[in-house]
């Protein structure tokens, strides 16, 4: 009797355990890509993705792997009693972690048309930042696994929120790169509508640099470049408006610096003409002086001369004369003397 109950009890048990082995974790999430519009102001969007490649493993050997629906969704079902890493893989992106143990079921549970599920919540993929430390996301974001109390698959609050810890700090710090790439982008943006093309052209190449690849700094580099080589052509332009402006001043001074010295060579010229013929009108007027003074002189001494002369045949005449009379005289008084006699 013993042995039948023996061998019932292990055939019992054998039943038990290969309908045990009928269930599985049903594990259902959404897989969305998070892409980023930065310009002066960061857009976010997410929309589900097609062919995010879901992995689960065991010990590094791979379990099972499907992909995404159009939607981005997913389900997989994980094995009982067993340990798991789930991992969601997209291209370019950080993958993500998820630890699964489906150990711990109790056999009555598990024979009781066990269905268990664990919806996730959802997954956000995103191309990483460079810069950010993302050596969290090597380790599982959230541990699954059963609570007898409440008999069911849930993640392990205390590590999730240790791990949700770790992840917000990513979140900050690609938060924090985010503002400061479209803070400098928003100052470029500034510089350019002055337009200070110089320091537009710095800032972007400071966001290019801070998050590269990224195109909005290299379309604005372009209109930089149009700004640079419109102010080259504008500089360019007013160089040579500055030159020939110059160098009209300078014709300009030539000009004048020749009518001045022309002006100022007739003006000598003239001048010593001028003077020249107050030399000529002094010395001729010197030379008359000289001839009038000489022929004042020998008008003087002819005058003279003439009055000498005069004089003389003055003093000649009325000594002639008087000797006339003085003869006349004499002639009278003799004759008188004579008729005198005679009448006597």
């Amino acid at each position: 009797m013993k042995k039948y109950l023996l061998a019932y009890l292990l055939i019992f048990l054998a039943h038990l355990n290969n309908y045990s082995q009928q269930w599985f974790l049903e594990v259902s999430s959404t897989v969305d890509f998070r892409t980023w519009k930065l310009t002066s102001k960061a857009e976010m969007e997410e929309k589900g993705i097609v062919g995010a490649v879901v992995t689960l493993t065991q010990d590094d050997k791979t379990i099972k792997q499907i992909k995404t629906d159009p939607n981005g969704d997913f389900i997989i079902q994980v094995p009982p009693n067993g340990e798991y890493i789930l991992t969601i893989s997209y291209k370019d992106c950080n993958p993500k972690k998820v630890f699964i143990s489906t150990k711990g079921v109790p056999p009555e549970i598990a024979a009781d048309n066990f269905r268990p599920t664990y919806p996730w919540k959802g997954v956000i993929m995103s191309k990483p930042l460079p810069g950010i430390d993302y050596s969290a996301l090597k380790q599982p974001i959230v541990r699954v696994q059963y609570f007898q109390n409440g008999k069911l698959f849930d993640k392990d609050d205390n590590y999730t929120e240790n791990m949700f810890s770790q992840l917000r700090k990513i979140n900050d710090a690609e938060n924090t790169l985010i503002e400061n790439f479209c803070s400098i982008n928003k100052d470029g943006d500034k510089a350019l509508a002055k337009p200070d093309c110089p320091l537009a052209k710095e800032l972007y190449e400071k966001a290019q640099a801070l998050i590269p690849g990224e195109s909005y700094p290299v379309e604005q580099l372009k209109k930089v470049g149009d700004c640079l080589n419109s102010k080259e052509a504008a500089a360019k332009k007013a160089a040579e408006a500055a030159a020939a402006k110059a160098k009209a001043e300078e014709e300009k001074i030539a000009k004048q610096k020749a009518a001045d010295e022309a002006k100022a060579k007739a003006d000598a010229e003239k001048k010593a003409k001028a003077e020249q013929e107050a030399i000529a009108k002094k010395q001729a007027d010197e030379a008359k002086a000289k001839a009038d003074a000489e022929n004042k002189a020998k008008a003087e001494q002819e005058a003279v001369a003439k009055k000498q002369a005069d004089d003389a045949k003055a003093k000649a005449d009325a000594e002639a004369k008087a000797k006339a009379d003085s003869e006349k005289k004499a002639k009278a008084e003799q004759e008188a003397i004579a008729k005198k006699q005679a009448d006597e």
